[in-house]
Order: structure tokens, then C-alpha cells, then sequence
């Protein structure tokens, strides 16, 4: 049984561009910043709860992690300006958008249940608040953060296509399976 992670490694370019993100906009601290010669990288642990994110900068070419970003081609840059961030295809990213939404649920939810069990809120009335905020949250993000720069339309800019979600078709297809698409009951 997995009882803990003590750390997760994050190949990047530069470990001081990826420090915007993670320890100027996280605010993760820097736990250890070290070079392993044998390994020709530059390593950088931040502290993240009882874990770490080690960040590796390779130094030399042709080492294992250097390697690893010339070589690897279902690596994909996507908003680099915004966050320097690489993201892999779509193996990776939806397993991690599935497990960071229900993250987020469950701190959503975490919220009305202790005023239900700590302060005797009524869980109708709280959870119907926390619907009117989560709309309310939805509708500034959809306006002022996910929104495509320059459009009118009040929809999220197009997402990479590591992280297109697959339709029930591309899905069944994947495993031999195919299933009609609704485009081919029209007449």
C-alpha cells in the first residue's frame, strides 16, 4: 500500500525560468539546490507538504536527462510565455486533470461539511450557497482568466491537444471497438 511520495521529478529546460512557477508563484520553498556531477544535471527540491518536486536541469549532452528532452517526441510546450510549463500527451495529462478535479471536489466539499458537523449549518442551505459561489467563480474565470486574448465570446481559449478529452467513439475505437457517432443518425 502507497503510504507516501517523497518526491516527484519534473524534467525542465532551466531551473531558474522554472523557479517563476514554482517557487515565485507556488510559493514552495527551496528545500536543496545541488549538482550531480555523475549525472551531468542541476538539481533543485522544493518542499511541498511531507514531499518534494525536484526539478533536474540537465547540464550535459547526451546524459540520460538530457536525453530525455531532445529525444522524446510527445513532449509538447504549451504556454510557455504564461508559465514555462511543459505538458505531456494526453496518457498523462488526463489521468492528472481527473485526479486534480477531485482534489478539488473534495476541498469544495470539505467546506460545508465541517460547518454541517462543527457548527450546525444546515447542508442544504450551505451546499446551495456554494453553488451560487461556484457559478459565480465559473462566470469571473470563463471572463477574466480563461478567456482568449482579444475574443467577445465568453468561452475558454482552446486547450492544447494534450489535453483534448477523447468522445466515447475515440475512446471505444482505441480498443477496436466501434461505436456510431450520433452525426450518422441524421438522414
Amino acid at each position: 500500500m502507497l503510504k507516501k511520495i517523497h518526491h516527484v521529478g519534473i524534467v525542465v529546460r532551466s531551473i531558474a525560468t522554472a523557479y517563476a512557477l514554482y517557487r515565485d508563484t507556488l510559493s514552495l520553498p527551496v528545500h536543496k539546490e545541488d549538482i550531480i556531477q555523475d549525472q551531468g544535471v542541476k538539481a533543485a527540491l522544493l518542499t511541498i507538504g511531507a514531499s518534494e518536486i525536484e526539478l533536474l536541469e540537465p547540464l550535459t549532452p547526451g546524459t540520460g536527462v538530457a536525453r530525455f528532452l531532445t529525444e522524446m517526441k510527445f513532449w509538447k510546450k504549451i504556454a510557455g510565455e504564461t508559465i514555462g510549463a511543459e505538458i505531456a500527451e494526453a496518457a498523462i495529462v488526463l489521468p492528472l486533470m481527473i485526479v486534480a478535479s477531485v482534489c478539488f471536489g473534495a476541498a469544495w466539499a470539505a467546506v460545508p461539511a465541517y460547518l454541517q458537523a462543527y457548527r450546525g449549518s444546515h447542508i442544504v442551505i450551505t451546499t446551495i450557497m456554494f453553488n451560487f459561489i461556484a457559478g459565480s467563480l465559473l462566470v469571473y474565470l470563463l471572463v477574466n482568466v480563461l478567456k482568449a486574448p482579444g475574443g467577445m465570446a465568453v468561452e475558454s481559449a482552446p486547450f492544447p491537444p494534450a489535453a483534448h478529452l477523447p468522445t466515447v467513439q475515440e475512446a471505444l475505437a482505441s480498443v477496436g471497438i466501434e461505436w456510431p457517432s450520433f452525426q450518422s443518425f441524421k438522414a
